[in-house]
Order: structure tokens, then sequence, then C-alpha cells
């Protein structure tokens, strides 16, 4: 009889215990049936922020594309298809690889649709860079990177946007 007192009580406590610990959060209520403009909203955006009061724009883009790029007009540029959403930082990714040897070539990149950071540089034909530091994007649905490459050089270019 003791013992199973025991166990009852135990389980009460563990009970009370995993009850106490959690918390419920209830958000006010929007009205549904206003629009954008009784609101006077301009854009909606989502933000986190931190204990120390520090306000981060919470944002995303992805995008992937790969080709065979050549000093001909029109064939020296990757078109990368994005999914950006909101406002915030993003990173590119550039690797590329030549048969024909290693050659430096010189490399530009700017938003099509949506904004970003500009960039540009120089990379070898055989090369993977990294771009992360103080880029953003706004909304980014398109980027185009342009090589300068070397006249009868073929290069495989593969480019990553994330953040």
């Amino acid at each position: 009889m003791n013992k199973k007192f025991r166990r009852i009580l135990s389980a009460l406590l563990t009970l009370t215990l995993c009850f106490s610990l959690s918390s419920s959060v209830f958000a006010a209520s929007a009205k549904g049936n206003e629009t954008a403009a009784q609101k006077n909203l301009i854009g909606e955006y989502t933000f986190e922020v931190s204990g120390d009061g520090t306000v981060m724009p919470l944002s995303s883009v992805s995008g992937y594309n790969q080709k065979t790029v050549t000093a001909a007009a029109g064939n020296n540029g990757i078109s990368i298809d994005c999914n950006g959403q909101g406002v915030g930082g993003m990173g590119i990714t550039i690797e590329t690889s030549c048969s024909n040897g290693n050659y430096q070539m010189d490399y530009a990149g700017s938003s099509v649709i949506g904004s970003a950071s500009n960039i540009s540089g120089r990379i070898w034909t055989n090369d993977h860079i990294e771009l992360k530091s103080n880029l953003w994007q706004n909304n980014l649905g398109q980027y185009f990177v342009a090589f300068g490459v070397p006249s009868g050089v073929s290069v495989f270019v593969k480019v990553w946007i994330y953040g």
C-alpha cells in the first residue's frame, strides 16, 4: 500500500511539473475585412527580435543553374532563376571547370528581377569561390552573371544563390 501511494504521488508530481512548465500564448486577431490600403500597408516583412532588442529581417532566397559559357556574344553569361522572399542576406557560390586549361577571367553579376547586390571580380576557369560578405537581396527573382571567357575556350559554370 505504501509503495502504491508513493508511485501515484510521484506520477502526480511529474504531471504537475510538466503542466507548470508549459505556457500558452495568444495573438491578437486581425480584422479580415480590411484591405491593405485601409491599413496603410505598403509591404509585409517578417522580423526576428532578439533578447537584446536587435531587429533582424527574415528572408529566404535560393536558385541554381549550370551552363557552358564561351566568348561568343550572348553565350558568355548564365541566368539564375531565384525564389527570393523578403529583404535579407544572401550568398553566391560559383564553380568553374575547363578542360582547355586554367585561365583567369573576370566575372560580374547583378539582379534582373527583384534587387540584390552586384558582384564582380576574377576567377580561374577551374575554380570554386563563395561570396558571402555584405550581400543582400530583396524579393530576388532572377540574377545574371557574365564572364570574360578567353577566346577559343569553353567553361562549364555552376552558380548557387542561397540565403
